[in-house]
């Protein structure tokens, strides 16, 4: 595979989310921390919300292989597989809120007759997840950024607003909180090409 670009907005990204909670609620994976191999021996089915935000491709033959690119180096060197494929979501079992996939294409994948698109949202889905969100084409880093951003801190506020537990959880709420993120974007930069605002939506588990 050709030189990746690195993103550097995606740690951003996972700083400013992490600000909106109490330190304890949330976990990160950053830098060395980020492989394949520490996020796969975490219990991912206690997690409310699983946010990654990498690289991601799409393998229209194989959906399997369809994956996120965790890190390149870990803290003891070089790592033999930086590949978060959708076959390791689907040994996977989740009881998530959502799972959210801040990269490139991750709502693709090979499509089949009935099903849709096979690969990481599908996944993630069938594998117990109430809600995925996920992109239809390459996203901008610095704009996925800030578009999750404003997601979460939309969440954040109706839970504040509701009196509901640190994270508020419903389907119906990050499809709201991620609809109120694009418009505040857009109130911001009104001419901004739809290319890099609406690349990002929410499927959700029976629908």
């Amino acid at each position: 595979m050709d030189a990746l670009a690195r993103l550097p907005s995606t740690a951003v990204e996972a700083a400013q989310i992490k600000k909106l909670y109490d330190s304890g609620d949330v976990d990160i994976l950053g830098g060395l921390e980020a492989t394949r191999d520490n996020f796969l021996s975490k219990n991912l089915t206690a997690y409310r919300f699983i946010h990654v935000a990498s690289h991601g491709i799409v393998d229209t033959e194989i959906p399997q292989l369809s994956a996120l690119i965790l890190g390149r180096y870990g803290a003891q060197g070089p790592i033999a597989d930086p590949y978060l494929r959708a076959s390791d979501f689907l040994a996977q079992s989740f009881h998530a809120d959502a799972i959210v996939l801040s990269a490139c294409d991750t709502a693709l994948g090979k499509q089949y007759a009935g099903e849709g698109f096979i690969g990481l949202r599908y996944a993630a889905l069938a594998r117990g997840a109430h809600a995925v969100v996920a992109s239809l084409w390459p996203v901008s880093d610095g704009i996925s950024a800030e578009l999750m951003t404003d997601m979460y801190r939309e969440m954040n506020a109706m839970r504040i607003s509701s009196g509901q537990s640190p994270i508020l959880g419903t389907a119906e709420s990050v499809a709201t909180s991620l609809a109120v993120a694009v418009r505040h974007l857009l109130k911001e930069t009104p001419t901004l090409d739809p290319a890099l605002w609406a690349p990002f939506t929410v499927y959700v588990a029976g629908e």
